[in-house]
């Protein structure tokens, strides 16, 4: 299976990351998960079949992702 995206988190303090496209370079989505106490994401996990996208905030908070929606 080929990888065809590639998942940037810039800056740990500030609740973002984009997911591009690893053949065009576009941008297929931008993700700024609802965390509060002003600090950003604390990890992302993806699960070994690549189809979930765990991440945790500092406020102990977990959003889910998935590759279809």
């Amino acid at each position: 299976m080929l990888n065809t995206a590639i998942l940037v988190q810039d800056n740990p303090l500030e609740p973002k990351f984009v997911i591009y496209s690893a053949m065009t370079g576009n941008k297929i989505a931008i993700h700024q998960p609802q965390v509060g106490g002003g600090l950003g994401i604390r990890s992302l996990l993806l699960s070994p079949n690549n189809k979930l996208l765990a991440c945790g905030t500092y406020d102990s908070s977990l959003v889910l992702y998935n590759n279809l929606t």
